[in-house]
């Protein structure tokens, strides 16, 4: 829930100040957690769903899912016994948000693909959001990231 808040002018001591620049500033402290959470801070598998659920659904531009591809890092979290690849997680963003358009390009039919790890949480709605992390090769990764390079060479940023 977003609460919207219009702060136009504020009489000081008789005179008009603008606060509109203090907006941007009020949004980013009540969104930031949700949407910029730091994989660093992500401790269990229901934080883990969330992450991956606003990077999907909140248009993060391909020049940011890219450098989650092309990370070295990984993730230890509670609850696996393996520590999950940071680009493992940027690849699942990257077919849960372009699916449709990505899919044909990195699956081949009738071959089975490996999970590292899955993590679900649930909304306000009751609706169950789960995903598999899937254990990609490196050809799949090269195809995602010609794939968001193209969307940045042409201007698609979103």
């Amino acid at each position: 829930m977003v609460t919207v808040i219009h702060i136009n002018n504020v009489m000081h001591k008789g005179k008009m100040k603008n606060l509109s620049f203090l907006i941007p500033a009020i949004f980013l402290l009540f969104v930031q957690p949700v949407y910029g959470m730091e994989l660093s801070k992500i401790k269990s598998s229901d934080q883990l769903a969330r992450f991956i659920y606003n990077m999907a659904k909140n248009n993060i531009t391909p020049n940011k899912l890219l450098k989650g591809i092309e990370s070295k890092e990984t993730l230890n979290i509670s609850g696996y016994e393996v520590e999950i690849p940071v680009r493992e997680v940027f690849g699942t963003i990257v077919i849960e948000r372009f699916g449709d358009k990505i899919d044909q390009q990195i699956f081949e039919n009738n071959k089975t693909y490996n999970v590292r790890a899955i993590c679900a949480f649930i909304d306000h709605h009751n609706i169950v959001w789960r995903y598999s992390i899937t254990i990609l090769e490196e050809k799949q990764y090269n195809l995602i990231k010609k794939f968001l390079e193209k969307r940045i060479k042409y201007g698609h940023q979103k």
